[in-house]
């Protein structure tokens, strides 16, 4: 949750740990479900208050075909009463390495 109208911090991504390593080859796609930690009811009230939105902060590293290494990274707020599919893109977070 990040409060509504600011930027969610990025996260330490040292810290985080990938539990579902995946494969993908070109021209595939793939799901992902993601695991979250459950909500307070305090959170969720600021939530429906519309005090704080839902931030989600993606990383994804991989290796192209050649085996050099690259690197998404992705920023999405959600706010209380839209569609559960409509996410707008945060202002910073979101890179794609050169």
């Amino acid at each position: 949750m990040a409060k509504n109208g600011t930027e969610p911090a990025e996260p330490d991504w040292k810290e985080i740990y990938a539990d579902n390593p995946t494969v993908s080859f070109p021209g595939s796609f793939i799901t992902i479900h993601p695991k979250f930690n459950q909500p307070t009811l305090d959170a969720l009230r600021a939530y429906h208050n519309h005090e704080t939105v839902v931030a989600i902060r993606v990383l994804i590293e991989y290796r192209d075909i050649f085996g050099h290494a690259h690197f998404t990274k992705g920023c999405l707020l959600h706010e209380y009463g839209t569609a559960m599919n409509d996410f707008s893109q945060c202002k910073t977070g979101n890179e794609i390495d050169q």
